[in-house]
């Protein structure tokens, strides 16, 4: 990434909690460019405007598939606003399998866990809070004892990396 230039902050001190390298300036100026040079509309309406920005985020979807192996013809990307859309949509998703299937939904959480993942206990009628990665081991390491029984739908959710302690979690599970 060398020759970028990054947005110059004169006089200012940012303070964060969080772990951010400041966007490039080529970034800005790329992206600013793109969006005077194009109109883009509504990618589920009817109009040239619309057309244009329903085929910019299909090529996105289907670069993005592609960057994780992903077969496009077997597998969708649903773009959210952020990681608590994203848990809430797959939990709305299990709940409605499981009510259209009278199957009852286990849920079960990493006590690191991001507060968007620990809310998702609220709609579950069984879930684990689970108080360390050696609890974790000893439940797959049993097959899931303790999760959810047969006819069951499980889902077990931890954070990558925990915003508490910016400790990494691992992706083994």
């Amino acid at each position: 990434m060398a020759g970028l230039r990054y947005v110059q902050y004169i006089h200012m001190v940012v303070v964060t909690l969080t772990i951010l390298q400041l966007y490039a300036r080529s970034l800005i100026e790329e992206f600013s460019s793109d969006l005077i040079t194009n109109l883009y509309g509504n990618p589920h309406s009817a109009s040239t405007p619309s057309a244009i920005a329903g085929h910019r985020v299909d090529a996105i979807r289907e670069r993005t598939l592609r960057f994780f192996g992903a077969d496009p013809d077997e597998f969708d990307l649903v773009f959210v606003a952020n990681a608590t859309a994203a848990i809430k949509m797959v939990i709305d998703c299990f709940k409605d399998y499981a009510a259209a299937t009278n199957t009852p939904v286990w849920y079960g959480y990493h006590k690191d866990a991001h507060t968007s993942l620990v809310g998702v206990r609220e709609a579950t009628k069984m879930h684990r809070c689970f108080s360390s990665d050696e609890e974790v081991e000893n439940w797959i390491s049993s097959g899931g004892f303790g999760g959810p029984r047969a006819r069951q739908l499980g889902l077990f959710a931890y954070p990558g990396q925990s915003n508490m302690t910016g400790r990494r979690l691992p992706l083994s599970w």
